[in-house]
């Protein structure tokens, strides 16, 4: 059987280039230095977490590219999850970690607008209609 691709909409090229984006911002933040991690053994363990954190959302917006609607919901959820994790220690943080915070602040908005486009038309029909069959 013949897959028919539909031409993939600009709306999810846009998706993928700020969840690239939200990766960057995500690795420069990653780069200060952490100032309530005194300790080298934590600040080692919380760069391997990002690490691999990076690759794992690189490579669902690889996979979303490329028309993956498992990937698509996956991101969703991680998305989720972090928000609800986060948020907590964003609101006891941000008075004392103010640079960190302009990159939390600018990462989340990246990544609300990417999920935004990928769960709203055309991009949305993209993933679940897009492959028909002959």
């Amino acid at each position: 059987m013949a897959v028919i691709m539909r031409p993939r909409p600009e709306q999810v090229r846009k998706a993928v280039a700020l969840l690239y984006l939200a990766v960057a911002i995500g690795f420069a933040k990653a780069l200060v230095p952490y100032g309530h991690s005194a300790n080298q053994v934590y600040a080692s363990y919380d760069y391997a977490i990002s690490a691999g954190i990076f690759a794992l959302l690189a490579f669902l917006a690889r996979k979303i590219l490329g028309g993956s609607n498992r990937a698509r919901i996956g991101y969703f959820v991680f998305f989720v999850v972090g928000v609800l994790l986060s948020a907590p220690f964003f609101v006891v943080e941000f008075p004392s970690l103010p640079a960190e915070d302009v990159y939390r602040i600018a990462q989340f908005a990246i990544q609300l607008a990417a999920v935004w486009l990928l769960l709203t038309r055309p991009a949305k029909s993209w993933f679940i209609d897009g492959r028909k069959r002959l």
